[in-house]
């Protein structure tokens, strides 16, 4: 299997992706559907569907209609144009569909917004780019997530062996084969955890847990462990890649974890832990060349203690 950052997936599909964003910003006032926006990007628009709302966390039209509302607030502001002008320049076509979208957006309707003008945040345009190691980083949304429980069996893995023996693979796939099943009150068994922690400088090992989320009263079946994993903020990193979940292994994470503390965080005005981060997979949106994962770093805006919320 070729998982080398110059296969010709990669590079079409982030070139493809570049392109629709440029489309979608010069485009926001003009019609565009799913296969508008496909040609624009020159890409299979089942592919390119799946890969940007794996990228985006939102399907593709869902982004398009979002950013349309986040430009209607300029307008709003600068009484560029009635309600139901700025309905039917941003695609809404009647003022309550117009109206209905914003209010769930921004918890005003425009109207009420253009009387008494408040700053309202609006989302940046999604930014990608390609990791060391290969397939296609997003910028991370900042999130508060909850507490989250999590049971799974711990296992301690040296990298120079892992990289020949695939050791993390091997934990994982006897993980989902025999505890997995074995684990009551799951939130899901379709998505994968890794808690990972870092090679340790004295033992030259990393820890890594293959693990299902829980209910807090879940029962823990012998030979497992449980970890609580405290309410906090998170760098939420999503990757998508031309390769089957497994090969998500500690090379690759290792690679996309480069790209993000060397690359990405010296210009950002947060701070991540790299005490531990989690990786979650839903196994229901892979197949055995694609995969889509989510890295949790612990992380907070510089100024502000990296810790419980």
């Amino acid at each position: 299997m070729n998982l080398s950052c110059d296969s010709p997936p990669t590079s079409d599909a982030l070139a493809a992706i570049r392109r629709l964003l440029v489309h979608i910003e010069a485009n926001l006032t003009e019609p565009l559907s799913l296969a508008d926006l496909a040609a624009a990007a020159d890409y299979s628009p089942f592919h390119l569907h799946r890969v940007f709302g794996a990228l985006a966390g939102v399907p593709l039209m869902s982004y398009v209609r979002n950013r349309r509302l986040d430009e209607s607030v300029v307008d709003l502001l600068n009484d560029r144009g009635s309600v139901l002008d700025l309905a039917i320049r941003y695609g809404f076509g009647f003022e309550q569909s117009f109206t209905r979208a914003f209010s769930r957006r921004f918890g005003t309707t425009p109207a009420r917004f253009r009387r008494s003008p408040k700053a309202v945040r609006i989302a940046a345009p999604l930014a990608v780019q390609e990791p060391r190691g290969g397939g296609i980083l997003a910028e991370p949304a900042f999130l508060v997530c909850p507490q989250r429980v999590l049971v799974g069996r711990s296992s301690q893995v040296a990298l120079d062996r892992d990289r020949i023996e695939g050791l993390a693979n091997g934990a994982a796939r006897a993980f989902m084969q025999t505890d997995a099943p074995r684990i009551q009150a799951c939130l899901s068994r379709q998505v994968y955890f890794g808690y990972v922690k870092p090679v340790h400088p004295m033992t030259g090992f990393a820890t890594y847990v293959p693990s299902l989320e829980v209910r807090p009263d879940a029962p823990l079946p012998s030979g497992l462990q449980r970890y609580v994993i405290p309410a906090r903020r998170f760098a939420v990193f999503r990757y998508v890649g031309w390769h089957a979940p497994e090969a998500l292994n500690f090379a690759k994470l290792s690679a996309l974890l480069d790209s993000i503390f060397l690359d990405w965080l010296p210009h950002a005005a947060w701070r991540l832990d790299p005490a531990f981060h989690l990786e979650s997979v839903d196994l229901s949106r892979c197949s055995p060349d694609f995969t889509e994962a989510q890295i949790h770093i612990p992380g907070a805006p510089i100024g502000k203690p990296i810790g419980r919320c």
